[in-house]
């Protein structure tokens, strides 16, 4: 989240209290790529783009692209000029020759930049007034080329009715305070103080109870992010959410039109009950009405849109004969002997989030079966489907059919993920490992770094203390010495010998390698 909507001669809220960022895994253009291709577009090769990122902030999203697509071109603008000589300072220290970043404000925005093959708006459209918001949409049709997509991502009702409550008593009591640490305190201790408070009370009154809930779900929010989420997500005077209906108009008249959603599996019927299902299906056309009533069910609170040029005719039936070409990756894995609905004869995927999937298939069941086995990479469609013919004993047809519909069924129950190339990487450390450049020098700063898969990747204190030198000028013994030191200082009463560092150091390479951080 960066910030736009004013003259770029004016200190910034984003000056004066950066937004450290992240990679945004549903920004990757491989991912939107994908995305566009199932639902009839043609977009530019992610591997060959160019890639706009308005409101970039530090340049945490862009560097993290740019260094793993080296043949693409990648521009980030930003209105706070402390954000953007940060940006550029990075960018510099991985010698990133395919990324530019500007001072300017989103209503300069024009043809001067050149067009794009993809934009991305992401953390700034509710966070702005309306019209920098338009002014968005128009950078997005003007910027776009003819199978552009542009991202955007933005506050939604009906979610936001409650979280929006919770704002408004944060400014009324941080508006107070005259620093940003301060507001943040401030504001900390009165959420504390009324979940505290509504929970209280509702012991007693059972009326309050979902109030009680509500902020006390606000207050673990709040308590797991860093003050500056805190400062510019709930404490910035623009905090506008808005319906996906209302949002789609303001594109249709801005000359666009909605695509799809980033996270394809919020728009469709698959993973809703089947008495839902069938009820709005007779109801409500599989169009942009039916995701406004699947956000009224699920109370959602946030949308990533994928847009484009209203020339294109967007396929809202997703079909296996659009797969060819993609690439499939899995976090599954088969449901394992003594867990409930175990059945040998008919394996069943345990999903990361716990859910069960059974698969209808044998084609099925061995295109995933080869998915989970190459794990942390993924496989092309094309190669999934002629390794489960040859092992089902079936045609090629009925093997692309019967894989499709299975990769289609897991892409919908966020099971599996879609790319239009595979990233670069390896599974075993050589003699001298390497680590991502970008993963390396994020370590210096935060437990969280990105993968080649472009996802955030939690370490533990003492990966996130070696990461940094991992890469490449030392051998297995001299990071073995590291390692053994740095547990040592750590847990002041674990011995650091030569041992357990060798057997701490092939641990961590081996995770290391599992979440696709290995370069070599």
């Amino acid at each position: 989240m960066g910030t736009m909507g004013a003259e770029p001669s004016d200190l910034t809220s984003y000056d004066e209290v950066p937004y450290e960022g992240a990679s945004l895994a549903h920004t990757h253009p491989a991912r939107l790529e994908a995305i566009g291709r199932l639902f009839g577009a043609a977009p530019a090769p992610a591997a060959a783009c160019r890639y706009l990122e308005l409101a970039c902030g530090l340049g945490s999203n862009v560097n993290a692209l740019a260094y793993g697509l080296p043949g693409s071109q990648f521009f980030g603008v930003d209105l706070a000029r402390t954000q953007v000589d940060v940006a550029r300072t990075r960018a510099a220290e991985l010698g990133l020759g395919n990324v530019e970043f500007r001072h300017m404000d989103i209503t300069d925005a024009g043809l001067d930049l050149g067009t794009f093959d993809y934009i991305v708006a992401y953390g700034v459209y509710s966070w702005v007034s309306p019209e920098v918001q338009r002014q968005i949409l128009r950078v997005c049709r003007e910027l776009l080329s003819p199978q552009g997509l542009a991202f955007v991502s933005y506050n939604t009702y009906p979610g936001w009715h409650m979280r929006g409550a919770a704002r408004d008593m944060l400014l009324h009591h941080a508006k107070r305070f005259e620093t940003p640490a301060e507001q943040a305190a401030q504001a900390r201790a009165l959420l504390e103080f009324i979940a505290q408070g509504t929970a209280a009370m509702a012991r007693t009154n059972p009326s309050l109870q979902s109030w009680a809930e509500a902020m006390e779900n606000e207050r673990q929010v709040i308590a797991s992010r860093p003050d500056f989420y805190l400062l510019h997500e709930h404490l910035e005077h623009h905090n506008e959410p808005v319906y996906f209906h209302t949002f789609a108009e303001r594109v249709q008249e801005a000359g666009l039109q909605y695509l799809a959603d980033a996270q394809v599996s919020s728009m469709l019927s698959t993973n809703l009950p089947d008495t839902v299902t069938e009820a709005m299906g007779t109801a409500i056309p599989m169009d942009i009405e039916f995701e406004q009533y699947r956000d009224f069910l699920v109370n959602r609170t946030f949308r990533q849109s994928i847009l484009c040029r209203p020339e294109i005719e967007v396929k809202r039936t997703l079909e296996p004969a659009r797969l060819r070409g993609l690439y499939a990756r899995t976090s599954a894995r088969w449901l394992a002997e003594g867990e409930e609905r175990f059945d040998p004869a008919t394996p069943k995927l345990r999903t990361a989030e716990g859910a069960v999937l059974s698969l209808s298939t044998p084609e099925g069941r061995a295109a995933m079966a080869d998915l989970i086995a190459s794990a942390p990479h993924g496989a092309a469609f094309d190669l999934l489907v002629a390794a489960a013919a040859e092992r089902c004993a079936s045609t090629p047809e009925a093997a692309r059919a019967a894989v499709g519909e299975t990769v289609l069924l897991c892409y919908a129950m966020d099971v599996v993920d879609l790319w239009s190339i595979e990233p670069t990487f390896v599974d075993v450390a050589g003699e001298r490992p390497v680590v991502r450049a970008t993963a390396r020098r994020e370590a210096l700063r935060t437990p969280s770094v990105t993968n080649a898969w472009h996802e955030r990747v939690e370490l533990d204190p003492v990966t996130a203390k070696l990461l940094p030198y991992v890469d490449g000028s030392r051998d297995r013994e001299n990071l073995a010495t590291l390692i053994a030191g740095f547990m040592a200082e750590l847990s002041p009463g674990l011995p650091a010998n030569e041992a357990s560092g060798k057997g701490a150091l092939e641990a961590t390479l081996q995770a290391i390698a599992a979440t696709a951080l290995l370069e070599g």
